[in-house]
């Protein structure tokens, strides 16, 4: 049995929602204008708002950049029910188009 990779994912806990889109809204331009395959993420979970950039491991500089972003908050990782899930999100947007969005209103609280 071949053990598979765990997937590439960097994360970051943040004060609130508007700290959070600070790095988010950056974060989701690299995705769209790089050479890349990944997601980029802002949601509520119980421990805070995060910031989650999900996917195929980027090249060195790409990686770099986004953790230089994601350092202005707390460095975290994920609980595994939040990874799968993000995954999954991941799996069905891939299957609609090549980039993929979607906004909720979630009040900051």
């Amino acid at each position: 049995m071949t053990q598979q990779a765990p997937p590439y994912y960097q994360a970051a806990r943040f004060a609130n929602k508007a700290k959070a889109g600070q790095v988010y809204t950056p974060l989701q331009q690299i995705v769209f204008e790089e050479d890349c395959d990944l997601s980029a993420y802002r949601l509520k979970i119980t421990e805070g708002w995060h910031v989650v950039v999900l996917g195929e491991r980027p090249n060195d500089q790409l990686h770099q950049r986004i953790e230089a972003l994601l350092t202005h908050g707390t460095l975290a990782t994920l609980r595994p029910d939040v990874l799968d899930y993000l995954q999954s999100r991941r799996a069905q947007a891939t299957q609609i188009a090549p980039w993929v969005e979607r906004h909720l209103d979630v009040p900051d609280e």
